[in-house]
């Protein structure tokens, strides 16, 4: 049952020191796991079609915020225009990270993710 259950995620890539982001995540289906393996390039590296793989396991998040310091609701919208807006900087690095950490839980054991 501890594989399905969403986990936290903390990427190393925080812009805004006061504001800690994170990123609850559910872990990659099948479907996924193929979605995200066919859109990385010979170096590793998720295409875009691949962040927008990995946007569609974020099931909530801390600390995201507007330019102007308001607090970002986690919602399904929020993520739709992170995706159909072509995202800045900050969430592309963020996407490409979660793709990375989707993809390798994904190939490890539960045991193997523990450690």
């Amino acid at each position: 049952m501890d594989a399905i259950t969403p986990k936290t995620f903390e990427p190393e890539f925080q812009p805004n020191k006061g504001r800690k982001v994170s990123f609850l995540l559910k872990p990659l289906d099948l479907k996924g796991q193929y979605q995200l393996q066919v859109a990385l390039d010979e170096k590793g590296r998720p295409s875009w079609e691949g962040l927008q793989v990995a946007a569609r396991y974020i099931v909530g998040w801390t600390g995201i915020a507007r330019e102007d310091g308001a607090e970002v609701p986690f919602t399904r919208r929020a993520i739709t225009e992170v995706i159909e807006g072509g995202a800045n900087t900050d969430w592309m690095i963020w996407l490409a990270m979660i793709a990375g950490r989707l993809y390798a839980d994904s190939l490890l054991s539960e045991i193997e993710r523990k450690n």
